[in-house]
């Protein structure tokens, strides 16, 4: 069986209230998504092997690395432009980078030494867990960042922009889009 063919399980369902206004942003969003329904699906039908868990998770780490740099980059270009340009809330904003901050520096750096640590170690006891722990961490933080129902109730972070952008009048949703392809195209 290929990679390709490979059965991969349902862990988290997309639902339509998830979507952004920003194609993009739902292409990455699902992206990830199919991501971490592929390192669920390789835990629960253990198509890890015990010595191979160390890679794999490097290869977890890596992935996410390039999907913070890529994606939240992409994501705080488009806060930005909602902020200077149609009226987003400072403070939200300044809590959205927090929360990047967070998940990019402080958990996925955190990770990233514990991983090291057991891979000197040589556990493959622990490393087989922290699989499993990481995917739980990981997915629960994503999860809640795009999604409409916090552990608190409140919207995740990106609901809160995505919200802000479906209430501004078409008119000023197509200028945005247009402010964001421009700016895509002067960053190259």
């Amino acid at each position: 069986m290929t990679a390709a063919t490979e059965k991969t399980l349902s862990f988290i369902t997309w639902k339509p209230e998830y979507d952004c206004v920003i194609n993009v942003i739902n292409c990455q969003h699902k992206d990830t998504l199919v991501y971490l329904n592929t390192w669920f699906s390789d835990i629960k039908l253990m198509r890890i092997n015990p010595k191979r868990a160390a890679p794999y998770l490097l290869g977890r780490m890596k992935y996410l690395n390039h999907f913070c740099k890529q994606h939240m980059s992409f994501e705080e270009d488009v806060l930005t432009i909602l902020v200077n340009d149609y009226g987003f809330d400072p403070e939200e904003y300044q809590a959205h980078i927090k929360s990047h901050e967070n998940f990019a520096h402080a958990f996925l750096s955190s990770l990233s030494e514990q991983v090291g640590q057991f891979i000197k170690s040589g556990d493959t006891v622990i490393l087989e867990g922290l699989v499993a722990d990481s995917l739980k961490d990981v997915a629960r933080w994503w999860f809640y960042h795009i999604t409409s129902t916090g552990n608190d109730g409140k919207n995740g972070h990106d609901q809160i922009y995505m919200e802000h952008i479906r209430n501004l009048p078409l008119e000023q949703q197509i200028r945005l889009l247009n402010d964001i392809i421009a700016k895509a195209e002067l960053s190259d």
